[in-house]
């Protein structure tokens, strides 16, 4: 209960809101509205963020946020859902395996072992490792090579991954569950490039001041990196070439993406 400042009157906290009431979906919330339910409530409980309620309204048509009609069907996309934290655990190794956790802590690598966001690992010569995540997707470091684990994330309530990956050193190879149903994210990032996609096989070398990026099954969307970021490209004119043919960067965002056939073998580099 609430009391007003200069009264007396009492206001009652906001209800929390009927778990029987929602119903999750691959890539959306629904939800069914109760007596004295309003948006900012709803998003607030639900999204993290009582100010979404202004979105909500849009997306679902409603005029009036106070004076919601009981089980008035609201839904929420996943986009505004909150993240939660994930993991990745070691599937298979071998040889001389390095890791240190977010907080500078040396992790002893096992399989098994469970990584956290913020986690760097890297491999040494003549070794291998491979990570599983919730989803099932596989995430595999050849020798010589050094990644971080920069986002390990889920939406609350759809589980839809939200996974970064930022190559430092050598090699990453990403095969990667679906993510066209659930609107997950994931990303391999690098000095030069941003690399997307919505479930495929492929890979992201960093040789010097080049990135080269090989579709191996699926299509992936790559990017240049954002710009004041660590991830700034470090030349002008960047661009993405694909064996014989050359596709330029179109040079508005940072955030533009660029379409990649998903033939098998098909390669890019960034320069």
């Amino acid at each position: 209960m609430f009391l007003l400042a200069g009264s007396t009157q009492l206001l009652a906290a906001a209800p929390a809101l009927s778990p029987a009431s929602l119903q999750v979906g691959e890539a959306t919330v629904t939800y069914r509205a109760q007596l004295g339910d309003t948006l900012s409530v709803i998003a607030e409980q639900l999204t993290g963020n009582k100010n979404n309620w202004v979105q909500l309204a849009k997306l679902n048509h409603i005029q009036n946020d106070r004076t919601i009609p009981v089980k008035t069907v609201i839904i929420i996309p996943v986009a505004l859902l909150p993240d939660e934290p994930s993991s990745a655990e070691v599937a298979a190794m071998s040889g001389s395996i390095g890791a240190t956790a977010a907080d500078g802590r040396r992790i002893d690598i096992n399989i098994g072992t469970v990584l956290t966001e913020g986690a760097i690992i890297s491999t040494g010569s003549n070794s291998f490792l491979t990570l599983t995540l919730p989803d099932q997707s596989h995430i595999a470091l050849p020798s010589n090579s050094q990644v971080k684990l920069t986002k390990l994330r889920t939406a609350r309530y759809t589980k839809s991954p939200r996974t970064e990956i930022t190559l430092l050193k050598g090699r990453v190879e990403s095969r990667v569950a679906p993510l066209e149903k659930n609107k997950g994210r994931f990303e391999v990032h690098s000095p030069l490039a941003v690399a997307g996609v919505r479930g495929t096989n492929f890979r992201v070398d960093l040789v010097g001041d080049r990135v080269l990026t090989t579709v191996l099954s699926g299509g992936v969307a790559v990017a240049k990196a954002r710009a004041g970021s660590a991830n700034t490209a470090r030349r002008t004119g960047q661009r993405y070439r694909r064996q014989k043919r050359r596709q330029s960067c179109r040079s508005a965002a940072a955030a533009d993406f660029i379409g990649l056939s998903g033939a098998t073998g098909a390669s890019y580099r960034a320069f």
